[in-house]
Parts: structure tokens; sequence; C-alpha cells
């Protein structure tokens, strides 16, 4: 399906789907709609890289109502920017507990890599968020694993 169809298909689908019913009948509901959009595109937004940069803001600056909205509509949990950063590694690096735990319980790739061979537990390292490090630790991230430079999260 063209890029410009998928991206604007919700909308255009919300807006017939609401202005063409019956007089009389109930209004759709938002997770009608959402249905709709998934039956009809695949899902409920156009996975672009601005979708999934507005995900990794939210994560990075510990919008937790955003995340889980994002999520609830199906994003990916792992969706990567160009460089191979996911929600995760943005929400280690800035300390933010309560997201990381939903992405793993939203089952995050928690060994997931940069480009340049980072991971969310090197980054919650260098940013020295202890509990965070734990927590991904008990979760099964790979102390001993290396960065493309050699630098591993205990080194951090």
């Amino acid at each position: 399906m063209p890029l410009i169809l998928r991206r604007w298909l919700p909308l255009v689908l919300l807006i017939l789907f609401c202005g063409f019913r019956d007089p009389g009948t109930t209004p759709p509901t938002a997770s009608m709609t959402l249905q709709l959009c998934w039956s009809t595109c695949g899902s409920a937004f156009a996975l672009d890289q601005h979708t999934i940069t507005q995900f990794h803001q939210a994560a990075g600056r510990g919008d937790l109502a955003t995340v889980q909205a994002f999520l609830n509509q199906g994003i990916p949990v792992n969706a990567h920017s160009a460089q191979g950063e996911t929600a995760l590694h943005f929400a280690a690096a800035f300390g933010h507990l309560q997201i990381v735990k939903l992405l793993l319980a939203h089952h995050a790739t928690i060994r997931a890599t940069t480009q340049a061979g980072g991971t969310a537990l090197h980054w919650a390292a260098q940013g020295g968020y202890r509990e965070i490090v734990q927590t991904l630790l008990e979760n099964g991230a790979e102390v001993n694993a290396a960065t493309r430079q050699g630098v591993t999260s205990s080194r951090r």
C-alpha cells in the first residue's frame, strides 16, 4: 500500500465511518475504529520514522501515558531508529524505570543493539541508573556485551 495512503487511511476511515452512519445508530467507539483501521491497513497508523521518533522521545522524557498509548495502538515495542536505538534504550538512558518495566512487560528485546553495539544496559550504566541496571540484568541483559569499541557495561 502506498505510504501516503497508509498514513491517511485511518483518518479517512474514521471520518467516513462516523460521517456516513445511519441516523439513530450508536456512534463507533475508538476500539471499533481502531479495529477497522487494523483490518484495512494492518496498523492503526503508518509506522514511519516520525512515528518511531515520537515513541522514542516519549520514552526518553518519561511520558508513561504516551508510551502506553503508542503500545496500545500497536506500535512494535522494538521499533528502532536508523541507528538501531529502541524505546528501551531511551528509557534506560534517561532513568525512567517505570517505562523500562512497561517495555519489558511488552517483550522489548533486552539485548537490542545500536549500530555502535550499545545496549539499554550500556546506556543505563553510563547514566548511573542502578535500579534500571538491576532490572535489566534480572530480565536477561548480558553484562559482558561489548560495544563496537569493546566497552562493556561493567566498565561504565
